[in-house]
């Protein structure tokens, strides 16, 4: 049995997440060190949303491909991956020098991937109906 092609997108988008996360974040609330000093904490806390939605979408879209769930299963399940995700990545940072595990983060993930699969089902939605 091949494998299934499907899951790949989501996967390396999930490496890419680890390897972000990985960045070491500020010394100290004054001296930004690091890769990732640049960015300010209100943008770093707001890109949650929008990455998160990208793994949100790809998910569902692997689920419905490679699984053939319905779109609301695949959505679901796809929700219940990426969050789940979410909370690990949100772990794993309390492991990296100067990043900090959030509560606040983690939402801002969850919701993100419920968007990412909302829009899935809207976009796949709306190219049935043109057919």
């Amino acid at each position: 049995m091949p494998p299934d092609r499907h899951w790949v997108a989501p996967a390396l988008y999930m490496a890419m997440i680890i390897a972000l996360s990985s960045i070491p974040g500020s010394s100290g609330p004054e001296t930004p060190s690091g890769p990732a000093g640049w960015i300010p904490p209100i943008v770093s806390n707001a890109l949650h949303v929008p990455v998160y939605a990208g793994l949100g979408f790809l998910w569902t879209y692997a689920l419905i491909r490679g699984r053939r769930l319905t779109p609301p299963q695949a959505a679901l399940m796809a929700l219940t991956i990426a969050a789940a995700f979410g909370a690990l990545d949100e772990s794993y940072q309390g492991l990296v020098p100067g990043r900090t595990t959030s509560l606040g983060d983690w939402l801002a993930d969850a919701a993100g991937a419920a968007i990412g699969c909302t829009v899935f089902i809207l976009w796949r939605w709306l190219q049935t109906r043109e057919r």
